[in-house]
């Protein structure tokens, strides 16, 4: 499914959709690749050897036959045996420049732990998409079935397109020069989380935020390990009165940090924080709502997203995008099943030890 923006959009905000099924945003980035006539930008965290990876591969080929240059650019363990030789042997073209980030070397050790954890594609300077999906057949209805994850993505047009092929261009850099500050003006911004001069811009603007909330809290994240800042805030906001509402993961693919989500319920739901776990699949979106203001991407609201890896987020103060991530929020809620505080003081002492294990595990996950 995917939400169209305004046809005639003034000028500080771009032309957009929001996907929150993989066949159509794929069905999209295939269309753009297939008709790119000068340059295509990729980059994910996952790119599998599945239906949907080599559907890309194929459209990458074609690109660069037509005579585009083809940058593509995976994360050397999101992607660990999952790119592998025949498809490595597929992108040898003149036209296809593609490399890992960050493999594994000895003499390199210290920068194994930061992973490029971005999901981006750019096409010809007029068309980007950017959020929480990767390549891989898991969030193909058509491939993976009913079960497939429940992620979120945006696709825009417009001045900001330039800024995400730049921000592509500096990750591409080795080492990574990134920039540290918004990319874009106006109300519609590109936010980059990590470079070597200030590693915590993400956490500090969601922080800001989430400290000037007055109506509404609402975030969607697959890996929610807040640092006691974070928890503190969130608890804080729905002391004001805030609707504060966390939709997070009942099926999570690491338990630990499962564990460690959970264990800093308790606290949350003693504040007034309303809590509810999505049941039917794995929940891999990543969007805040803070009144009129939100962000997507790729960025989890954890210690490793927010410290280490990289990530894109796109920011925005607009009531229109906001309220479209509200509507698909609301609408997730008709399948989750909220946390409630009673019943969570009766958790048996295997859940609580579960979370104690989880917790001490938090700063490694």
């Amino acid at each position: 499914m995917a939400q169209r923006g305004v046809t005639a959009a003034p000028p500080t905000r771009p032309r957009y959709a929001l996907h929150f099924e993989g066949d159509t945003l794929y069905a999209a980035m295939l269309d753009a690749i297939n008709s790119a006539a000068v340059c295509v930008r990729l980059e994910s965290y996952i790119f599998a050897n599945d239906e949907v990876g080599n559907a890309f591969i194929d459209a990458l080929v074609g690109a660069a036959r037509r005579g585009a240059s083809v940058r593509l650019h995976v994360d050397a363990v999101g992607s660990l045996f999952a790119l592998d030789a025949n498809m490595q042997r597929r992108l040898a073209h003149p036209k296809i420049a593609w490399r890992w980030f960050h493999p594994l070397r000895l003499h390199q050790l210290g920068d194994y732990n930061r992973r490029n954890h971005r999901k981006l594609l750019t096409v010809d300077g007029r068309l980007a998409f950017l959020g929480g999906f990767n390549i891989h057949r898991a969030s193909s209805r058509r491939w993976y079935g009913p079960t497939r994850w429940r992620d979120t993505h945006i696709e825009i047009e417009g001045p900001l397109v330039r800024q995400a092929e730049t921000l592509f261009d500096f990750l591409w850099k080795t080492p990574p020069k990134e920039p540290a500050h918004l990319y874009g003006e106006g109300p519609w911004q590109l936010l980059s989380n990590h470079s070597p001069e200030h590693r915590n811009q993400m956490a500090a603007l969601f922080s800001a935020k989430i400290n000037q909330a007055r109506d509404r809290v609402l975030v969607t994240n697959p890996y929610f390990v807040p640092e006691r800042a974070g928890r503190e805030l969130l608890a804080a906001a729905a002391r004001r009165g805030a609707a504060v509402w966390l939709l997070l993961p009942y099926k999570n693919d690491f338990p630990l940090t499962h564990w460690a989500s959970q264990a800093a319920y308790a606290e949350l739901l003693s504040a007034g924080v309303r809590v509810f776990e999505y049941q039917p699949r794995l929940l891999h979106a990543k969007s805040l709502v803070v009144d009129d203001w939100s962000t997507l991407g790729s960025a989890n609201f954890d210690r490793r997203s927010l410290r280490y890896n990289y990530e894109l987020n796109l920011v925005a103060k607009d009531c229109q995008l906001a309220d479209a991530l509200a509507e698909q929020f609301w609408a997730d809620l008709e399948d989750a099943e909220e946390v409630l505080q009673h019943p969570w003081k009766r958790r048996p002492w295997s859940s609580r030890l579960n979370e104690f294990i989880g917790w001490i595990a938090r700063r490694w996950l």
